[in-house]
Formats: structure tokens, C-alpha cells, sequence
């Protein structure tokens, strides 16, 4: 964070979401992906809470201490160390995310949590088939508590085709919308990459370690069955600068600037403020 004082502002709260956006900075949310980090010591949440997590995904996609992932032969649910760590993360107001999570993890998770629960980063698995997506059932029972759901651009995740387009990505969300209601639904990329304005945040080797993707441990993913190979595609969407297009393909779709406002950004804002203050 000191290497990148003047680019980006951690996010504590709300507040600091949109001093980020009224001073044109990156406002950066520190989440886990994954709870390995916990351990088996529930303490371990409050100390990572005052070192700024404000997100906890409950797993990735294997098994951990908490629950199931959404790639294992056995989709079990919370164990009961998983629900102590769902009301630990209550009780420090840090967001419970189940992206990666089995369904059971998250029905039961939602059963458990005191406070909304999202769905970060996901698609729909009636629109696209695929172990990364979630059922209507989960999306709606979602937002009727209040939480979000976030709607990947990952090729493989939105369509079973190689060459996918920002209409799949368009698809996903009017389906969840459908579903769940506007209020309730969002963008949740899970693609980054440099774009324009974030230049300077890559200019900093020695601070951002440098990751070989054929190096990278996919833990979980089965990379054919999962449609994660470098011929799955995505014509419209390569990093952050292609946000625009995101917008635009989903103002030819029909929605209005107060529905896009809560699409872009709005109805996690609402969420983050309710749970994380």
C-alpha cells in the first residue's frame, strides 16, 4: 500500500468506496478467497479484520475446514466449525461471500448469517451450466436477504462455446435480475488486467510479484472440464478499461440509467454499508 500511496485507498467502510470514486483513486477491498487463512483458530477473524479484510469467500472450490467447494466430488454443506466462522464474520461485520462455495455451503451459510450474504462473483447455472454457477433457487433466496449477486465475464463460465460475447455476459444478467430483482444484482468481473488509468499500478515489480499462469495452482479447477483453456474466449471484455462495454451492452438491453447505476456499483455499495458500516 505504500509503494501505491496517491493510486489506491483502502477500504475500511463505505465511505471509503466513494471517497475513492469522488478523488478518481482505486479503492482496494481486502478479501480472502478462501478461509485457509483462519486456520482452525477463530480468532484469527478479528485479528485479520484490524489488518483491513472487510470480505471472506467461505472456501474455493475444494473442501476446507469450513465447508465444500463447488468442484468437489462431495458437495457437503457448512461443518460445524463453518458456522462459528459465519457468525464470527457477523459479529466483526465482514462480508460473507459463497462464490466459490457449494450450493450447501451456501444455503447454509444464508441459514446461519445474521447479516445479507453475496454471491461476488458468479453466473447463472440455468443461462450457462457450469460448477461456478449457482441455481435460481440459491440467487433468489440471495437477495430476499438482502445480498448481491455479481455476474462474472469469464468465457467459460457464460457460455459453453469458445468464443463468447458481452451478450452472454448480458444474458446472465437479465436472467438474474428476472430472478432475483434489480436491486439485488451486479458486476463481479473476476478478470482484471491493466487498463487505462491503472498503468502505474503495474509499474511496480518488485512490490507486485509477477505470477506465471502455467505456474499458477488452478487448485480445484479441472481446466478442460471447466472450460478454462486459452481457446475459451471472450470478444469485448479484456480488462478494466472495457468497463464501458459492459455498460453499453447492457443499455441495449433495455435498462434505464437508475437500473445501470445499481447494476455498476450501487447495490454493493447498499450491501457493504448495511453489513460492513
Amino acid at each position: 500500500m505504500d509503494a501505491l500511496d496517491g493510486e489506491l485507498i483502502l477500504v475500511r467502510r463505505a465511505a471509503d468506496i466513494e471517497r475513492a470514486h469522488r478523488s478518481k483513486k482505486h479503492g482496494l477491498i481486502l478479501d480472502f478467497q478462501n478461509a485457509t487463512p483462519f486456520g482452525d483458530d477463530l480468532d484469527r477473524v478479528e485479528y485479520f479484520y484490524n489488518l483491513g479484510v472487510r470480505m471472506v469467500q467461505l472456501t474455493y472450490n475444494l473442501r476446507n475446514l469450513v465447508g465444500d467447494g463447488c468442484t468437489e466430488a462431495h458437495q457437503g454443506g457448512l461443518s460445524y466449525f463453518g458456522r462459528e466462522v459465519v457468525r464470527r464474520l457477523n459479529e466483526h461485520r465482514i462480508l460473507v461471500d459463497v462464490s466459490h462455495c457449494s450450493e450447501q455451503v451456501g444455503w447454509d451459510a444464508l441459514k446461519v448469517s445474521t447479516a445479507p450474504v453475496v454471491v461476488s462473483h458468479s453466473g447463472s447455472k440455468v443461462v450457462c451450466q457450469h460448477d461456478r454457477n449457482k441455481s435460481d433457487e440459491l440467487a433468489k433466496a440471495v437477495a430476499d436477504r438482502g445480498g448481491f449477486f455479481g455476474v462474472v465475464v469469464i468465457a467459460g463460465f457464460i457460455s459453453s462455446r469458445k468464443e463468447a460475447t458481452l451478450d452472454d455476459f448480458a444474458d446472465h444478467v437479465e436472467h438474474l435480475v428476472d430472478v432475483a430483482g434489480i436491486d439485488h444484482v451486479g458486476i463481479g468481473t473476476d478478470k482484471a488486467g491493466p487498463g487505462p488509468g491503472t498503468e502505474s499500478l503495474v509499474e511496480y515489480p518488485p512490490t507486485i510479484p509477477r505470477h506465471d499462469p502455467r505456474k499458477f495452482n488452478w487448485a480445484g479447477f479441472r481446466l478442460e472440464e471447466h472450460r478454462l483453456t486459452p481457446d475459451y474466449h471472450l470478444t469485448g471484455y479484456e480488462n478494466f478499461g472495457d468497463w464501458p462495454n459492459l455498460t453499453i451492452k447492457l443499455a441495449e438491453r433495455g435498462f434505464n440509467e437508475g437500473e445501470l447505476r445499481k447494476l455498476l456499483g450501487l447495490n454493493f455499495l447498499r450491501v457493504f454499508r448495511e453489513v460492513v458500516g
